[in-house]
């Protein structure tokens, strides 16, 4: 089954290239990478993707976004919906400054591929420099994962996702920008769907950076988040 990876960008020059080489040195490898860089205007952004560009399975994207059309919607769960309704049966994500580890699609898709329709797995998180502060464990065999699982470590049926109406992107309120991903839980809560842990629920799938710069950030700082 082929896997559609959904990767949101926006000035993540200095970690985008451990982002992109964790997806193309997965150990499943029918896949295909929406790379998505949202008008960051970076010439580092700019060289990470031109270097993954010759891989059929990779379609960059890059967008001349304004400021005015950027306050317009939640970017991310935008993109996220624009490219899911070209994408294959199973969906899965990544944000330009995280990465995955090599098995994650593998492990992912096997869950699914039992009968599920949503999964998730463990988050190791770090710090800005790289270092270590914790593990987002699974919580077993979720009715409700609001707050509880990071878009990273899911991954999904495009029935699901089509079934409840994809991202809710609107109003771009500063709780959206933080909360658009867990109000999307909440969609699938509502139409029955649970989020089903991968084999070995401990171990993590992907890795999650705090960055200062980031939109997270920014937005739980009190500023814009671009």
């Amino acid at each position: 089954m082929t896997v559609s990876v959904v990767m949101p960008i926006y000035r993540a020059a200095e970690y985008l290239p451990a982002a992109l080489g964790s997806v193309l040195g997965q150990t499943y490898e029918d896949w295909e990478l929406f790379a998505v860089d949202d008008g960051s205007q970076d010439r580092g952004v700019d060289a990470a993707l031109d270097r993954v560009r010759s891989d059929r399975r990779v379609t960059v994207v890059q967008l001349d976004t304004t400021d005015a059309e950027r306050a317009e919607t939640v970017r991310y769960a935008t993109i996220i919906n624009r490219c899911a309704a070209l994408g294959a049966d199973y969906l899965t994500f990544l944000c330009g400054d995280d990465f995955y580890y090599p098995d994650r699609l593998e492990r992912m898709v096997a869950k699914l591929d039992e009968g599920h329709d949503v999964v998730y797995g463990a988050q190791r998180l770090l710090h800005e420099d790289g270092t270590e502060f914790g593990v987002r464990s699974c919580q077993g065999v979720l009715a409700n994962a609001y707050h509880q699982v990071d878009l990273n470590s899911v991954m999904l049926t495009r029935t699901a996702f089509e079934a409840v109406g994809g991202f809710p992107d609107t109003p771009p309120t500063a709780q959206m920008w933080r909360e658009a991903d867990a109000h999307f839980w909440n969609r699938l809560t509502d139409a029955g769907y649970v989020f089903v842990p991968v084999d070995v629920p401990e171990r993590p799938t992907d890795c999650k950076r705090y960055r200062s710069d980031s939109v997270d950030m920014r937005v739980r700082r009190g500023e814009t988040p671009w």
